[in-house]
C-alpha cells in the first residue's frame, strides 16, 4: 500500500510539474488531487525538493527502459531516432511539456539536487543519441560528415523546443512538421 501511494504521488507530482512548473505546485495541490493529507505526503517525501528529485529520478528510470526497448526492437538507427522523437510526441499529445523542459525554464531557482538530476537526465539522452548516431554512421545510415555531439544536441533541442513552440502554435505540431527535415539533415 505504501509503495502504491508513493508511486501515485510521484506520477501526480510529475503531471503537476509538467503542467504548472516546479515552483507553482504545492503539497496542497498534490493532497487535493490524490486525496490524502499533506502529512501523508511528507511521510513519503519529507520535502518538496526530495519529491522533485525523486520525480526526475523516476522519469530517468522510465527513460532508461524506453531507450533500452528502442535499442532492442529497432535494428535501424534511423528508426531509433524516430522512436526517440515519438517519446516527445506523446508529451505534446497530452498537452504537457516534457518534464525536464519545464524544469529547465526554472533552472536558476531549482534546488541543487534537482538541477543535478535534470542534468543527469539530459546527459543520458545526449549519450544515447551520440551512440545511436555513431552506429548509424558506421552502418551508412547517417552522413559521415556530421558532428555527432552537435547533431545529438540538435535533435534534443528540436524535441525539447517543440514542446515550448507547440504551446503557442495553436494545434500545429512542430515535431510533425520538422522531423522529416531533421532526418534529411542527418541522412547519408
Amino acid at each position: 500500500m505504501q509503495e502504491l501511494t508513493r508511486n501515485k504521488l510521484l506520477k501526480q507530482a510529475n503531471a503537476l510539474i509538467r503542467g504548472k512548473g516546479y515552483s507553482s505546485f504545492s503539497y496542497a495541490d498534490l493532497s487535493k488531487t490524490i486525496g490524502i493529507s499533506k502529512a501523508s505526503i511528507h511521510y513519503h517525501f519529507p520535502s518538496k525538493e526530495n519529491l522533485g528529485e525523486n520525480v526526475v529520478l523516476e522519469a530517468l528510470k522510465d527513460l532508461d527502459v524506453e531507450l533500452s526497448f528502442i535499442d532492442n526492437t529497432e535494428l535501424v538507427c534511423f528508426q531509433r531516432i524516430h522512436r526517440f522523437i515519438e517519446i516527445f510526441q506523446k508529451s505534446l499529445e497530452s498537452s504537457q511539456l516534457p518534464l525536464c523542459c519545464i524544469l529547465l525554464t526554472e533552472l536558476d531557482n531549482l534546488p541543487e539536487s534537482i538541477k543535478y538530476t535534470v542534468s543527469l537526465y539530459f546527459d543520458v539522452q545526449i549519450e544515447w543519441l551520440k551512440k545511436t548516431l555513431e552506429v548509424g554512421i558506421q552502418n551508412g545510415e547517417f552522413n559521415s560528415n556530421i558532428d555527432v555531439q552537435q547533431s545529438a544536441l540538435m535533435i534534443l533541442t528540436f524535441c525539447e523546443g517543440s514542446g515550448i513552440v507547440s504551446k503557442i502554435s495553436k494545434g500545429n505540431n512542430p515535431l510533425d512538421r520538422g522531423v522529416g527535415q531533421l532526418m534529411r539533415l542527418l541522412s547519408a
